[in-house]
């Protein structure tokens, strides 16, 4: 058994399982930490292994060993190894718990020592510096991404950061990234400084993430002048307020971009914090001292409204996609043929697909379930028309939905090429012929306030998309084909519709585009080409920085007015 601290590439995966050279299963903690302390320990628990073999993929990740290596001896199993990021093999000796004890102690102590600290220092944020309206205008950006983004590998988070940072940068704007490790969708070119974030990591992770914002802080500031300070651009993370507390200190702006509270996220999509008020806390200060918030979507403007913040300062953009990266014609058809071999797809199959976290939000159930139900009522047609369905990804629902979509029936149908890095995402896309984005409503009953990078990107390489009718989806892939009312007559050549939408969670429905799509050549085709030229106009990353900029300059001519 390979235990980690995050999902694997599939690419580290294979070099394991080669270096090994024996049957692996992978236990990965982030997966199992939804389930909470006691019962993640249970589920290490009911886990029997022959080996236990504690691997980090990345060398940044050595934060996380001794965490993964407590975590271990949980599992039944008579011996424990090491895998370093190099593959190298080391036997777990007692040093090495005595080690991890000692970290994890220690971590601790200094985490609740964070926590003090940040009640106090939350307890003098919350009102916007008194920056002068020309700083507005300075071309300087220090964006901060002050978060741990170890084992992100892929995923929206990481493709909104990479659009704004490289938009900013084709811009010719002075834009500096500070983060805690560089991103490999980030132009080469962009210069970053590193956060180095604590050596020890102590429970519960909240306060370690206080931690790391006051850290950030101290380090941030050698990069402010008085006489120059740069504006300030931070990607809300948990509990992180450093931000707030650089734009207090040096007079400068704050941009904070708000994708939704992390603390309700953290209750609602994984698992609640236990400082959940001081995350919220941290929030409401960092969005209460910004000169302007962004955000991706009118219900999270509404909702910013509701806590008090003033709509003249909110720009709303949905998410967008870098149509040249997330474009099918820049792979060659024998190529993509080559890669769909590799992952066992038949020849002139056509390929259904997905690409994502696996979410509590996106859906990744529903879909399984329809392959299940296909599989089941009506294997003939999938045989007859030589269908399969392409799921990449991995996240916390992995085994659940490998269960649904994993029965001896269902399962010749699908291929699970795992976890891909962001950088290969456009690939796979490119081989899949039918694309499924399908979400569903906050468990909760709150109004769905997501903007989904994959909804763009889906539209960006040209593939006919069935996707849910929620809030934004729906609005973005308007006007669409309803599922409960397909065509039947061919497209007109004035057809603009760009996409199928379902009913949320209506896995009939599901079916009923999936069937439509796979039989309807031409309508792919119509919505494919229609989808296409629709994120051209509207969604590309220039769309969305544009408006940004527009945000800045209209905060500097009511500066300007009121110093009049």
């Amino acid at each position: 058994m390979v235990l980690c601290g995050h999902p694997l590439s599939e690419g580290f995966k294979k070099a394991i399982e080669a270096a090994i050279a024996q049957p692996v299963s992978y236990v990965s903690l982030s997966a199992i930490k939804a389930l909470g302390a006691i019962g993640a320990v249970r589920h290490l628990f009911r886990q029997k292994a022959d080996s236990v073999f504690i691997t980090l993929e990345e060398p940044e990740e050595v934060i996380f060993r001794p965490i993964v290596c407590l975590a271990s001896l949980v599992i039944r199993a008579p011996q424990r190894f090491l895998i370093n990021p190099d593959l190298k093999l080391a036997k777990l000796t007692a040093w090495d718990l005595f080690k991890a004890v000692f970290s994890v102690i220690l971590g601790t102590l200094v985490a609740v020592k964070n926590g003090m600290v940040a009640i106090i220092e939350l307890a003098n944020l919350g009102k916007p510096s008194a920056c002068d309206a020309h700083v507005l205008k300075n071309p300087k950006i220090v964006y901060l991404n002050t978060n741990v983004m170890f084992g992100v590998k892929a995923g929206g988070s990481l493709g909104h950061i990479a659009g704004v940072v490289n938009e900013l940068y084709r811009r010719k704007m002075d834009v500096l990234y500070v983060a805690t490790k560089r991103s490999s969708v980030i132009d080469a070119a962009v210069p970053m400084q590193e956060v180095i974030i604590p050596v020890f990591l102590g429970l519960p992770t909240e306060l370690f993430l206080f931690g790391l914002s006051q850290k950030a802080y101290k380090q941030c500031g050698k990069l402010f002048s008085a006489s120059s300070p740069p504006i300030i651009y931070q990607r809300m993370s948990r509990c992180n307020y450093t931000g707030a507390k650089l734009s207090q200190k040096y007079k400068t702006p704050l941009i904070m971009e708000y994708n939704g509270s992390e603390a309700w996220g953290a209750r609602h999509w994984g698992h609640p914090m236990i400082f959940e008020r001081l995350a919220r806390k941290a929030e409401l200060a960092s969005l209460r001292a910004a000169h302007l918030v962004v955000t991706i979507s009118d219900v999270l403007a509404d909702e910013l409204v509701a806590i008090g913040i003033e709509r003249s300062k909110i720009v709303v953009y949905p998410n967008c996609v870098d149509s040249k990266v997330f474009d099918s014609a820049r792979f060659n058809p024998g190529d993509l043929e080559v890669l769909r071999s590799r992952q066992g797809i038949p020849k002139q199959a056509i390929v259904l697909g997905f690409i994502g976290t696996f979410g509590k939000w996106h859906g990744i159930d529903v879909l399984c379930d329809a392959i299940r139900m296909l599989a089941h009522k009506d294997r003939e047609w999938l045989d007859r028309f030589n269908v399969r369905f392409l799921i990449v990804g991995d996240g916390h629902l992995r085994s659940f939905v490998e269960a649904i979509a994993g029965d001896d029936v269902a399962k010749q149908y699908v291929i699970w090429p795992g976890l891909v890095e962001q950088t290969e995402a456009p690939a796979y896309l490119a081989m899949m012929d039918i694309l499924v984005s399908p979400h569903v409503p906050n468990a909760d009953g709150s109004r769905f306030f997501g903007s989904p990078t994959k909804l763009f990107e889906y539209m960006s390489m040209a593939r006919p998309i069935i996707a849910s009718g929620l809030e934004q989806i729906q609005e973005v892939l308007s006007p669409s084909l309803s599922a409960s009312n397909l065509p039947v007559d061919a497209p007109s050549d004035r057809a603009n519709e760009l996409a199928i939408l379902s009913e949320p969670g209506n896995v009939g429905e599901l079916i009923r585009a999936i069937r439509f799509l796979v039989e309807r050549r031409d309508w792919r085709d119509v919505l494919a080409k229609n989808a296409r030229m629709e994120v051209l106009e509207k969604y590309q990353w220039s769309h969305h920085v544009s408006k940004i900029l527009a945000g800045i300059d209209a905060i500097a001519v009511t500066k300007n007015d009121i110093a009049v």
